[in-house]
């Protein structure tokens, strides 16, 4: 699946990537390796997690993930967007 093309989720220097992953992971209840891996399009997170994601950024799920469909095999992706 190709990424849309959005912003990447989190621009920052190396140091403060890391530190924003680490506490989104924490707050979360995830890993950073799972919170790059949503912010890289490479997992689709679950329902929760996408719930827990959106309450520790104090966003609406509609401000950060997206339901898009895909052609032809009726198999859908949500994909993250920050607005």
């Amino acid at each position: 699946m190709e990424p849309p093309e959005f912003p990447i989720f989190f621009i920052f220097n190396v140091d403060e990537v890391f530190q924003v992953n680490k506490a989104l992971a924490e707050m979360t209840g995830v890993s950073r390796q799972t919170i790059i891996a949503v912010e890289s399009y490479r997992y689709i997170p679950s329902l929760v997690l996408a719930l827990k994601i959106a309450k520790a950024l104090d966003l609406s799920m509609e401000e950060i993930f997206k339901y898009t469909e895909q052609d032809g095999a009726g198999q859908s992706a949500a994909s993250p967007e920050l607005k």
